[in-house]
């Protein structure tokens, strides 16, 4: 069966119109308008339709005009078609959306926290972007102001080699197909710790604002801001490494005792 491409290919060799419609003709009843979706796709469609007459002027006899009459109506099928299955894959979409949302509002991220560590980050590995990152914020509340904790130094590496060198790059857009709401400016040179991390957070906070204007580009901001995120938490346990309690300390030093009285 011959696709919607072969077709158009077999229609380019008849007489076609010499200029693709790009706008609405002028009509003085209605005045001017901006050109719409419709005007495109109606005008061009309508401008495929054999021109008989111009067909025989080109030396084309009847019998194969029926033939180029067919082959538009196939074309026209196979476009149907396609659009057709285009939309039956969005409807297929949102029902996926329904089932995880029903999924997502079912689970309880604070039942995971009584497993053992290793389980829970297995179970968040399945879930989307967007539920791990609201976990994982709810979890580090304090994470911007504990960063304070971090030397200078380590802040400006941080923002360079990361922020700056891996992320930035990835927010230049086809202006044709913006994604992302806005233009963000990182400042490298800073005065204080505190604007050298609201600085490392401003591209995170930007994809997270991302317009779903195209499922690829959707999915793709919301994983890069859950690898930005991670990457400040792996490096903030290195710089900020957890601290046993007093409470901690003296409960393991009773289970010392015991330990020690038994033998």
């Amino acid at each position: 069966m011959e696709s919607r491409e072969e077709i158009y290919d077999k229609i380019a060799k008849y007489p076609l119109p010499d200029h693709i419609i790009t706008y609405r003709p002028y009509n003085s009843r209605i005045g001017s308008k901006r050109t719409s979706f419709d005007d495109l796709i109606y005008l061009n469609l309508k401008e495929l339709i054999p021109n008989v007459r111009l067909g025989l002027y080109r030396n084309h006899n009847t019998k194969d005009i029926k033939q180029w009459i067919q082959m538009t109506k196939s074309y026209g099928d196979k476009v149907n078609e396609q659009f057709q299955e285009y939309c039956n894959e969005k409807l297929l979409q949102v029902e996926q959306i329904e089932r995880v949302n029903q999924q997502t509002s079912r689970f309880d991220h604070t039942q995971v926290k009584k497993l053992p560590l290793d389980i829970q980050e297995r179970i968040q590995s399945y879930l989307m972007p967007e539920t791990r990152i609201i976990i994982l914020e709810d979890k580090f509340k304090t994470l911007r102001t504990d960063m304070k904790k971090w030397k200078v130094d380590q802040l400006k590496i941080f923002l360079k080699n990361v922020v700056c060198d891996v992320y930035e790059p990835k927010c230049y857009e086809n202006y044709t197909m913006k994604s992302l709401p806005e233009r963000e400016t990182i400042y490298k040179s800073c005065t204080n710790k505190e604007q050298y991390i609201r600085e490392i957070f401003k591209l995170y906070d930007l994809f997270k604002k991302v317009v779903p204007k195209s499922d690829e580009k959707y999915c793709y901001y919301w994983e890069n801001a859950l690898k930005l995120l991670t990457s400040i938490l792996y490096v903030h346990k290195k710089v900020v490494p957890a601290k046993i309690t007093p409470v901690a300390d003296e409960k393991k030093k009773k289970k010392y005792k015991i330990v020690n009285k038994e033998k």
